[in-house]
Order: C-alpha cells, then sequence, then structure tokens
C-alpha cells in the first residue's frame, strides 16, 4: 500500500540529487575553465576557437532565418489590431468620433 508512493518519493528525490549533482559538476568546470586554466596555460587556442564560432555561426543562418521569419508572420498578425485605432485617430477628421 505504501510502496507506491515511497518508491515515487525515492525517485523523484534522486533525479533531483543527480540533477544537482550534475549541475554543481557544471559549474565547478565553468568555473575552472574561466578563472584557473587561463593562468596555467590551458586556455583557448587561438586558431581552433576562431575555426569553432566561424562553424557554429555558419551552421546557426538556417534557424536564425526560421526564427526571424516566424517573429515577422507573428508581428504581422498583431500589427494590424493596433494600427487600427492609430488610424482613426490621427487620420479622421475631429468632428467625427469613433467608439
Amino acid at each position: 500500500m505504501w510502496t507506491a508512493p515511497l518508491a515515487l518519493i525515492g525517485r523523484n528525490a534522486l533525479g533531483l540529487v543527480r540533477y544537482a549533482s550534475g549541475l554543481s559538476e557544471l559549474s565547478a568546470k565553468t568555473a575552472y575553465w574561466t578563472f584557473v586554466a587561463p593562468f596555467k596555460g590551458l586556455g583557448l587556442k587561438g586558431r581552433s576557437a576562431v575555426h569553432q564560432a566561424v562553424l557554429v555561426g555558419y551552421t546557426a543562418v538556417p534557424i536564425v532565418f526560421v526564427i526571424s521569419f516566424f517573429i515577422g508572420m507573428v508581428l504581422a498578425f498583431q500589427e494590424p489590431i493596433s494600427w487600427k485605432s492609430w488610424v482613426r485617430r490621427i487620420l479622421s477628421p475631429p468632428w467625427l468620433e469613433y467608439p
């Protein structure tokens, strides 16, 4: 009767411990490679870092295009709503009143 809820709690607790362990390991490695490794001469190599940056930038172009396209579509759908009230206020004669 109590085994199923306790097993669920135990699995979730172990998952949380694994997540926290991975997060602390990532934080420690980030701190090491940011603050300690450059002073030991273990930093980035110039040519390979530039090559990796160019490669990452070049391969990101298609997803940047897709994201920009969809953001443009969202803006195109939302703009007529705001433009309608602006056009009524600016372009209509003052003696006409719109609700």
